[in-house]
């Protein structure tokens, strides 16, 4: 049923040539597209985020995170090195709700706004 991705026909994107994200996107949009791209990208542009000087503030929607989550890390290192940070976590997550209040409960603990979403409101589509 998994059929093979069609190849892109237009790949700019080469994280080899930056330095950094932001070069990239200084340089041009960009546009990244899971799957044929990895999600490494987004997980690299959060961890410069959380230390370049230049951004002040990072906001981002949670629905699942990994057990050892480097976008949890980020933000917390991010609030450690001044930034402000806020996370919407939603709580609605199918079997991850109590994975969901324990990242939540770090964040928090780490000086980071958490906005927990409300109850029967999903911000994640389900696609089919």
């Amino acid at each position: 049923m998994n059929k093979p991705l069609p190849r892109l026909r237009h790949i700019w994107f080469d994280k080899a040539q930056f330095r950094n994200g932001f070069d990239a996107i200084r340089e041009r949009d960009v546009l990244l597209y899971y799957p044929y791209h990895t999600f490494e990208h987004v997980l690299e542009l959060l961890r410069q985020a959380s230390f370049d000087p230049s951004v002040l503030a990072i906001k981002i929607n949670i629905y699942r995170v990994a057990k050892d989550s480097r976008i949890i890390d980020s933000m917390i290192h991010a609030a450690h090195n001044g930034k402000k940070v806020t996370v919407v976590v939603e709580l609605q997550a199918r079997f991850d709700e109590e994975a969901n209040i324990h990242w939540a409960k770090r964040l928090t603990e780490a000086g980071v706004h958490v906005i927990f979403s409300a109850p029967g409101l999903k911000f994640t589509p389900n696609c089919s």
